[in-house]
């Protein structure tokens, strides 16, 4: 019997928590997907590991413990790593090996990247309630970094040598990132909650009116 077999046996509550969320859809694939680092970019990948470990969020716990609302990791992280003050601007550890990576912009675009996670993961009703709605399950340990260093890849590919570029090249190029400009799901949750309160009104007015004639 697997470990994660075992976990489940011996907390069977953690399952039923996980449901809520909407994580244990049969459609959900858990395995860690394979990661291919370009060699140009393993400076950055290194230092977005160690970001995310350090701050806990590759391990068990869905998307770890937050910093504060609109910023998962908090400045001791990146003070622990660099060994200076997040806005200090002589700080002489804010670039990578050779200048190639910044370490500053790198730790904002993890943070920008856990709340991008948690904004497409989390959902009032755990399925789809239309064909253009989408479920993602709270990723944990390894797929954490799986998730935030794709969004990171996606912007260290997106340089460009041309000289010009289009305004619509940046739009097709910023929709087709991910399925989040076209997911109705918080919609569709807005409406049926919507349909539910105009639902139960009615019917708290029927009980009046019928008590009271």
């Amino acid at each position: 019997m697997s470990e994660q077999q075992e976990g489940e046996e011996n907390h069977p509550e953690a399952g039923e928590n996980f449901q809520n969320l909407g994580t244990l859809s049969e459609s959900f694939n858990y395995e860690i997907p394979c990661m291919e680092v370009d060699p140009s970019n393993e400076a950055a990948f290194n230092y977005v590991t160690k970001v995310l470990d350090l701050s806990g969020f590759t391990g068990q716990d869905s998307l770890g413990i937050w910093y504060s609302d609109n910023q998962p990791v908090g400045p001791s992280v990146y003070e622990e790593l660099e060994g200076c003050l997040l806005l200090d601007p002589d700080c002489s550890g804010n670039s990578g090996e050779g200048g190639e990576c910044n370490h500053l912009l790198l730790f904002d675009i993890v943070n920008e990247g856990l709340l991008e996670i948690f904004g497409r993961s989390y959902n009032y009703y755990p399925r789809p309630l239309s064909t253009l709605s989408h479920v993602h399950p709270l990723p944990t340990g390894e797929n954490v970094l799986y998730d935030v260093w794709k969004l990171i890849s996606w912007y260290l590919n997106s340089t460009i040598s041309d000289s010009y570029i289009s305004l619509n090249y940046y739009v097709s190029k910023d929709l087709s990132k991910y399925d989040g400009w076209m997911n109705l799901q918080f919609d569709s949750e807005c409406v049926g909650l919507e349909i539910d309160d105009l639902i139960f009104d009615d019917l708290l007015e029927e009980i009046i009116f019928t008590q009271f004639t």
